[in-house]
């Protein structure tokens, strides 16, 4: 009988550190998703995604004439910071870890990297793409 018990109360405890494992890798993971959306926050992803789609935009205008200027203007309203953010956060889940991720918020939070968010949009329109259209 003290067997029984034995192993009934052992089943219990590995339930029970199963049970807060899983929970904990969850807090761990929205953690992880919080600190990406900081990080698009403090560089400002999601506004530079809606210039660079205003940009696009522009090509796509002039590469398709026949297309209605009320198509890309009602495109456009639906192009939304939160929505570009939305669509990145799984890419950055996916390729860089929480650490990782925690390391970079430090970065853009130090002088230099203050400075390189500051610069950038000044930078882009030196980029080769920039000028294809």
């Amino acid at each position: 009988m003290t067997t029984k018990r034995t192993l009934m109360f052992a089943a219990a405890i590995l339930t029970l550190f199963i049970f807060i494992t899983v929970a904990m890798a969850g807090d761990d993971a929205e953690e992880k998703q919080k600190d990406i959306r900081k990080l698009m926050e403090i560089t400002g992803s999601g506004n530079i995604g809606v210039q660079v789609m205003n940009e696009m935009m522009a090509s796509f205008k002039a590469a398709m004439p026949t297309v209605p200027d009320k198509f890309w203007s009602d495109f456009m309203a639906q192009t939304k910071p939160e929505i570009l953010v939305d669509l990145v956060v799984p890419v950055y889940d996916k390729y860089l870890t929480h650490q990782e991720i925690k390391e970079l918020i430090a970065f853009y939070d130090t002088p230099l990297g203050k400075k390189l968010i500051s610069v950038q949009p000044m930078m882009r329109p030196w980029a080769p793409w920039s000028s294809i259209s």
